[in-house]
């Protein structure tokens, strides 16, 4: 049984030491759309089940038993218990660190719910019940979506409009 958890512990801290250097485990992070075709940006951050948290818990876990059963006399089981309880603090610690580390990332990404309320520029008219165009500055770049208008007139070329809605690609607008 010491030998199952050396060779436990050792793939852990193989794995481990593979992923340090940019080897496999680096999507930690799905990619969730609602049914409007928005990406959801709610939960980001890594999985308790990430490659990163789970191969950790693997060398805690050997290690552990390793050295409860080795140093300490214990059991199997026992052994077998604290792997386990050093697995998952182990797990715990890393998900933590990793948590920390994703959430001081910076994204660029823009999201058409980001541009409610924003005011915006019309570069293709927008015709009553048509799709045209504007332009946004949002988060420091200048960026054109489709736009149509719930109102009966036109919006010129140049007009100034206040976005109210988004709706998968498209934003409506008012003019101001």
């Amino acid at each position: 049984m010491l030998t199952f958890f050396w060779i436990v512990g050792g793939i852990g801290i193989l794995l481990l030491l593979v992923s340090l250097f940019g080897f496999g485990g680096d999507h930690e992070f799905d990619h969730d759309f609602d049914h409007d075709g928005i990406p959801d940006s709610g939960d980001a951050g890594p999985s308790l089940f990430s490659y990163k948290v789970i191969i950790s818990f693997l060398a805690a876990f050997g290690i552990g038993g390793a050295l409860a059963m080795q140093l300490g006399n214990f059991s199997p089981f026992w052994s077998s218990i604290t792997g386990v309880g050093a697995g998952i603090i182990s797990g715990f610690v890393v998900w933590g660190f990793l948590k920390i580390a994703f959430s001081q990332q910076a994204s660029s990404t823009i999201s058409l719910n980001d541009c409610i309320g924003l005011s915006g520029v019309v570069t293709i008219p927008i015709y009553p019940g048509t799709t045209g165009e504007i332009s946004v500055v949002i988060k420091g770049q200048s960026k054109c979506f489709m736009a149509i208008t719930s109102v009966n007139k036109v919006i010129p070329e140049g007009a100034t409009v206040k976005i109210v809605e988004a709706n998968a690609s498209i934003l409506k607008v008012e003019a101001v």
